[in-house]
């Protein structure tokens, strides 16, 4: 087992964890989630303290659904190799892959994972959250693993020794074009993790992350919402390679809209970036950012079934909130300005 094949799992199994967030909302990850992936550019943490108002622009790169499941560990397939787990989070992909943790009043610990490649037990469990962490108060984790494999008349050992800081730094209002996040709290955490391969004593491998994340909760909107700011720095040989990752996190829900097509008099100019949760959110020209808009959804035969007003909001948007609940089906769309239909289209509802 190579060190680096262990690192990369190991980051994708921890990704939607290491983001901290009340302690009270249980395993963060369970249930479907709907990860929508934003540029990079010009986004920009802010800065820490109480009442504090982030108002931050997004474009939206990309959209994932994911489907985890939290378990009892007991019964599970791997629980033998952790036997102090409590909980376990199923996730199913390329592999079927059981993620490990011990649950107690007051701290959520991990302990590791497996699937049918591999199994991670850290001798040196990550505390994940504690539930009496407050504001401006943070706390600091070791974590580690170890694996020896038999290799050419000696032992091949894997390593992974990493140290963690959280630190609650943040209260008051976070707006994105599509989400407000009223009562937001943040939390920074800091966590370098060296990734190494010793065959004998001797090193044969080993590189460097460094991540700094800056998440964002509401314990007022649905669990697993969040919003999240990494920046990542990988040092190989000396060499450091940096990389940012925005992220915003919600339940999946039950309707999901899309374009699907484009209607007869669709505005060229005129594109829907981003829609989901029921909320709509429009590439509008800087023309029509001063205009009232709407929203209108018709069935198939033509009746209305639902209309919503568009605010104007940074970076181009224009975003609403459809309060009916739509069936799953096809649905046309048009928006509407002082001067008539500006663009219409069909969308589809799963």
């Amino acid at each position: 087992m190579h060190i680096r094949n262990v690192g990369i799992i190991l980051l994708t199994a921890t990704v939607l964890i290491v983001k901290a967030q009340p302690f009270s909302q249980g395993l963060f990850g369970a249930g479907k989630i709907l990860s929508v992936s934003c540029d990079t550019a010009g986004v920009s943490e802010g800065p820490a303290g109480a009442n504090v108002t982030w108002t931050i622009p997004l474009t939206v790169r990309d959209t994932i659904n994911s489907d985890a499941q939290a378990l009892p560990a007991a019964g599970t397939p791997y629980f033998s190799k952790f036997p102090s787990a409590t909980d376990a989070l199923l996730s199913r992909g390329t592999l079927t892959e059981y993620t490990y943790y011990h649950i107690a009043n007051d701290s959520l610990m991990l302990l590791g994972f497996a699937d049918s490649l591999q199994t991670v037990v850290y001798f040196n469990p990550e505390l994940m959250d504690l539930r009496t962490l407050a504001f401006g108060n943070s706390f600091t984790d070791v974590f580690g693993y170890r694996d020896t494999t038999p290799a050419l008349n000696t032992a091949l050992v894997s390593k992974i020794d990493g140290i963690r800081t959280v630190t609650f730094d943040g209260t008051g209002k976070l707006v994105l074009p599509w989400k407000t996040f009223s009562q937001a709290l943040r939390f920074k955490s800091v966590t370098t993790q060296t990734d190494s391969t010793w065959l004998g004593t001797v090193l044969t491998s080993a590189y460097t992350m460094t991540t700094t994340n800056f998440s964002w909760e509401d314990t007022t909107l649905p669990k697993n919402t969040s919003f999240s700011i990494s920046r990542i720095a990988t040092t190989v040989g000396g060499i450091s390679v940096l990389n940012s990752v925005v992220t915003f996190l919600e339940p999946a829900p039950s309707a999901v809209i899309r374009t699907i097509g484009n209607g007869a008099g669709e505005a060229t100019n005129l594109t829907v970036v981003s829609q989901i949760d029921n909320s709509v959110a429009i590439k509008v020209p800087s023309s029509m950012t001063l205009e009232k808009l709407s929203f209108v959804v018709y069935d198939l035969d033509g009746r209305v079934a639902a209309v919503t007003s568009l605010q104007s909001g940074p970076a181009g948007l224009a975003h609403g909130h459809i309060m009916e609940r739509l069936s799953k089906g096809i649905y046309l769309f048009a928006i509407k300005g002082g001067k008539g239909i500006l663009g219409a289209g069909k969308m589809v509802v799963r």
